[in-house]
């Protein structure tokens, strides 16, 4: 067969960077710094499902003391590390909306995303103490879930003390644990 009969393939390389080299590459290229997805720039701790955040979305060791925020990698969400108290489920609802999660606004999770960090083999908190000791044991954590038999006067919540999940009235107060998706 003639050489001019084999067709060349062309090898793009693939370069993993860390995230401050991402800043770095972005600032060059288009003269500032721009982080076109927080996903790009989080480089958690190799099989770790929690990496901890600082406010620009930097990932920081486990034992980091002071941090803004923590990614979960097996649901993709990037959870606040600021506990809110809210009067009711619309209060709850209106101050999720208005926490800055890395950059972004936060949101009040689902009732599956906030038993998702739960952890039923701990207790005060039930959930990784390494990453999730800051939350009030004191009260429920809202959902954006309404209860389905009556959605008008109740909501899913996470007690986290016992890791108990509940419905509760949507006029009694509660806290609220934000959180966003990485690919925002």
């Amino acid at each position: 067969m003639p050489k001019s009969a084999l067709k060349k393939k062309t090898v793009i390389p693939t370069v993993r960077l860390a995230p401050d080299c991402i800043q770095e590459l972005a600032k060059a290229i288009h003269g500032h710094p721009k982080v076109v997805s927080i996903a790009t720039a989080i480089k958690p701790t190799a099989g770790a499902r929690f990496t901890k955040l600082d406010a620009s979305g930097t990932g920081l060791p486990a034992s980091a003391e002071k941090f803004d925020a923590i990614h979960d990698a097996k649901t993709g969400l990037i959870w606040s590390a600021k506990v809110i108290k809210a009067s009711s489920w619309a209060d709850a609802k209106a101050k999720a909306a208005e926490v800055q999660i890395v950059g972004a606004k936060g949101r009040l999770p689902e009732i599956e995303e906030l038993e998702s960090i739960r952890d039923r083999t701990v207790f005060k908190p039930a959930a990784d103490h390494q990453f999730f000791k800051f939350l009030d044991l004191s009260d429920w954590y809202w959902s954006n879930t309404p209860l389905a038999s009556a959605p008008s006067s109740g909501a899913w919540g996470v007690l986290f003390y016992g890791g108990y999940s509940g419905w509760c009235n949507r006029y009694g107060v509660g806290l609220v644990l934000a959180c966003r998706s990485a690919s925002q």
